[in-house]
């Protein structure tokens, strides 16, 4: 315990705390959010009602997450083109955990990017305490992906984040609790907007291949303003290293916004750049797939297996980079890995 600190305290929340409260109006009405918030300046926001995914995530007042137009919603239709006047971006989206890409029919109907971003987190837990002389905010939950004669698939989460440190870790075990083994798509879908995102962004990232995908897909590391290139554009990156990191840089502001990870569980980053007015977003995305869908997925020899009984861990690290120096640290580090 920081008992020098302590004494300039009435109360820890002064500096830094976990706040959990509901939305009362609108579309989102009936919506949990767990709020954030330490002594570094970073700030963000939990979604139980949606795997405990991130929507708010901002830095000394400065927004680095992209916030689709359509606004927190309580639940998510699963027809195939609901998605796109349901998803609400913010800084998470987990896809999967049977479905990455389109919506198809395999063993079951699977929607686009899946089921579990929109299922409900269980057994959500706060915590706030000393460990050491370091406090530790921390919340965790469960999300079930099931079907009957079918699939029992779970994911573990935890977030957590010290006292003064830029950068939350997400920590995710994902379970085979079946007796059959069973495919597995996952996909962190970290989304990147204004004003983080400008027209003289870059993205940093280490990898040995990049392949765009489509016609559209011009320079992955280059931004641009909204409507200066074609909208859509999608690029898979991968690295022969055990892990990776990747991050999308403002010079102007001397601020970065980044994401590493281990490659054994997620060898690909997939990079969607949607660069459409009112669309305007960057995601950097480690994934175990090629968003082909299962039955693509199958068919190119991609899709991953999850054994019988059997689980993975995952362990992320999403934060800011603050000044030229640490974003020239990182970049350094970033070619390294390559």
């Amino acid at each position: 315990m920081n008992v020098e600190l302590m004494q300039k305290l009435g109360n820890m929340d002064q500096i830094a705390g976990i706040r959990e409260t509901e939305l009362s109006r609108g579309p989102g009405k009936g919506l949990a959010l767990v709020e954030v918030y330490n002594a570094a300046g970073l700030r963000f926001s939990l979604l139980p009602d949606r795997c405990l995914d991130i929507y708010d995530f901002s830095y000394k007042g400065l927004n680095l997450s992209f916030h689709a137009k359509n606004g927190l919603r309580t639940g998510r239709d699963p027809a195939e083109d609901e998605f796109f006047h349901q998803w609400t971006g913010g800084m998470l989206t987990t896809c999967g955990l049977a479905n990455v890409g389109g919506a198809c029919v395999d063993d079951g109907v699977h929607p686009i990017h899946g089921r579990v971003g929109s299922t409900p987190a269980r057994h959500v837990s706060v915590s706030e305490g000393w460990q050491g002389d370091d406090y530790i905010l921390s919340v965790s939950g469960e999300v079930f992906e099931t079907r009957l004669y079918g699939r029992v698939l779970s994911l573990r989460r935890t977030i957590s984040i010290g006292l003064f440190d830029k950068a939350i870790t997400i920590e995710d075990t994902i379970s085979n609790e079946n007796a059959a083994d069973e495919a597995l798509m996952l996909l962190y879908h970290i989304n990147f907007g204004y004003p983080l995102l400008d027209a003289r962004g870059t993205v940093v990232c280490s990898h040995d291949n990049v392949r765009p995908y489509g016609d559209n897909a011009k320079e992955h590391a280059r931004m641009c303003a909204p409507g200066a290139e074609p909208p859509h554009q999608l690029f898979v990156l991968t690295t022969r290293a055990g892990h990776a990191r990747a991050a999308v840089v403002n010079a102007e502001l001397s601020l970065a916004g980044f994401v590493a990870y281990n490659t054994e569980n997620l060898p690909y980053l997939c990079e969607w750049k949607h660069m459409a007015a009112h669309d305007y977003v960057v995601a950097l995305e480690p994934c175990n797939c090629l968003i082909l869908g299962r039955i693509g997925e199958r068919e190119n020899g991609t899709l991953r297996t999850l054994p019988a009984y059997s689980s993975i861990t995952n362990s992320l690290t999403l934060g800011v980079l603050d000044g030229g120096g640490e974003i020239e640290a990182f970049t350094n580090a970033a070619r390294a890995i390559t």
